[in-house]
């Protein structure tokens, strides 16, 4: 989920109602920002927002990271991070990176992203995925994806109702194992996952 200055309202009103039992710096700061509006200090008010907006998205962030699945049995994990990819046409992404051994997992949530098109394009046309004798078609439960295996690298690509990319990557110095058990390993993490939350979350 993505908070925009223009869903701020909701904020606002939210704020207002619950203010006189709640105070709180983002209540405080939106109230703030209410105050500049009255008195006609727009550059302020805008300012006021922002900044609530962005404390906002910080806890929005919290919430997000928990959709990113603990480390299984002997894995060890990173701390989730999360970054907008204004840069990039929009959208934002999330990541946690897992380790054991001689393997290594990233596992990255993109939203709402225009990236995303090239995906869909390829995962759509069957003659683009043929095209790369590397790249296989592949399902989880209902979910279409696709897979590919290069350079000691399995890499597993869903896309969750046109706007989520799920992307996970498993990297393995023993060859053979990554081309045996690679697409276990990454099934184990897929079933700790919940979609239908992470669509909640992240859908517009």
């Amino acid at each position: 989920m993505n908070l925009k200055l223009s869903h701020l309202g909701l904020a606002i009103m939210i704020s207002l109602g619950v203010s006189s039992l709640h105070a709180d710096e983002i209540s405080d700061q939106i109230e703030s920002g209410l105050k500049a509006y009255s008195e006609k200090d727009y550059k302020l008010a805008l300012d006021e927002l922002k900044f609530a907006e962005a404390q906002l998205q910080e806890l929005v962030n919290k919430e997000n990271a928990t959709l990113l699945p603990e480390p299984l049995e002997g894995w060890d994990a990173k701390d989730v991070k999360t970054q907008s990819m204004g840069m990039l046409g929009g959208g934002s992404t999330m990541t946690r990176e897992y380790s054991k051994d001689k393997q290594s997992l990233k596992i990255e949530i993109t939203a709402n992203s225009p990236l995303l098109n090239m995906v869909s394009m390829m995962m759509k046309n069957p003659m683009m995925m043929a095209s790369n004798p590397d790249i296989k078609p592949y399902r989880y439960k209902r979910t279409k994806g696709m897979s590919e295996l290069k350079n000691g690298k399995l890499s597993i690509k869903l896309i969750l109702a046109g706007q989520i990319l799920v992307n996970l990557e498993l990297r393995d110095r023993d060859k053979d194992r990554l081309k045996d058990k690679g697409k276990d390993v990454i099934k184990q993490y897929l079933d700790k996952m919940d979609f239908s939350k992470i669509k909640e979350s992240y859908l517009e």
